[in-house]
Order: structure tokens, then sequence, then C-alpha cells
């Protein structure tokens, strides 16, 4: 098996994954850490899910990974977690932990529409509309602009600000975000896995699943 033990830390956009890593990290969150059985969570190697390929090549031992879990998402539809190639890897560790972060869908909402205005802000700041690389030259000399290069990066912009906007209007629906976190921990409950949701405390999934009905 390419790792020994993988703790899976796991939310939607915005709901701490990042804050709650460098926290660990940090040494902040002793108890968490403890119930987790992190021990030295220096010899963890933080992971993204496009990393675990070649984490897997090198036998990496414990592995931290950030998920994001509507990486799958399309917008409207159940996330196809069956078809993740970083989520079949890491269902290859010997042992897996899972953390879900639980956060109220109205908390979730005005996250992820301040973070869509910092991402507009941000482009306002760069105005890269004006860039030399996107509007005509009237140079008579030197190299040309590379205006491939440039209109990938719009493209790329285009696709953020239209997936940002797909997760705030689907973020307002409570009922939305409910079914991505039932379709994340029904995904899982059919796994070996030791799963815990934060929602300020840390409880078992099942348990805190029991809570919910």
């Amino acid at each position: 098996m390419p790792f020994d033990r993988l703790l899976l830390v796991a939310g939607p956009s915005c709901s701490g994954k990042s804050t709650l890593i460098q926290r660990l990290y940090a040494g902040e969150l002793p108890e968490m850490a403890a119930r987790l059985r992190l021990g030295d969570v220096s010899a963890w190697r933080c992971a993204l899910p496009n990393d675990l390929n070649d984490l897997a090549t090198v036998a990496a031992g414990k592995v931290l990974l950030h998920y994001d879990f509507l990486r799958p998402w399309t917008g409207g539809q159940t996330p196809d977690y069956g078809a993740e190639e970083p989520l079949r890897l890491a269902g290859t560790a010997a042992e897996v932990t899972l953390l879900t972060l639980w956060v109220p869908p109205a908390e979730l909402h005005r996250r992820m529409a301040e973070r869509r205005s910092a991402f507009v802000r941000a482009l306002l700041r760069g105005r890269p509309w004006n860039s030399e690389t996107l509007r005509s030259s009237a140079r008579r000399s030197g190299p040309p602009p590379d205006r491939r290069r440039s209109l990938r990066k719009t493209w790329a912009i285009v696709r953020e600000l239209r997936r940002l906007g797909e997760k705030v209007r689907s973020f307002r629906r409570g009922s939305e975000v409910e079914a991505l976190y039932d379709a994340w921990l029904a995904f899982w409950s059919e796994r070996p896995a030791e799963h815990w949701v934060l929602d300020g405390t840390m409880v078992p999934a099942a348990e805190w699943q029991s809570r919910r009905s």
C-alpha cells in the first residue's frame, strides 16, 4: 500500500479546511490531534488531490489530504465520488481517517459570497484587461504579446467567476448544501474509514447523522 495512514480533511469550499490544517501543524489543537492520533505532526505530509499520484510512488507513509468535496461537483448534480481518482488512491491506505467540516448553510453562503467579492476586487486592482497582452498593441517593432497565454488566463478567470457564482447560488439554498453533505457521508459510510464530523465539537459521523434525523 502506498500510504500507511491517510487523514482526509474534507468539506465544501469556505468550510475552513486550510485554517484547520494550519492550526494542526502549529500545535494549536492538541485535543483534536490526540483524538486523530496524529502523534508527531511533522511526520505527516500535507497534500492536495493532484499530489497523491506522485506521493503514491514514493510510499509517503503518513499523508494529510486537503480535499474540497465539491471538486467533482458540476452544479445542481450529485457529485460522483466513485469516479474520483484521488479518493480511489486515498482508499488504498492501510488506515483512513476522515474529518469532515460542517458549516451551516447560511454561514457557508456568507463566506462564499465574500470569497467571490474578494476575487472580483482582486481583479479590479490588477486590471488585467488593461494589460499590454489583453489590448491591441500599436507597437511597430519588438515581439508581439503572447496573446494565447493571455487568453488562457482570461478564460481561467471567466471559469473561476462562473464557478464561484454557481457556488454562491447553490449555497443560498440550504437544502442543496445539506444534500451535498449527505452524498459525501453516504459515500464514505460504505468504506472502511474512521469518520469524524466537526461542527464545533468533534463527533463520530454516524452519531452526527443520527442527531440530524
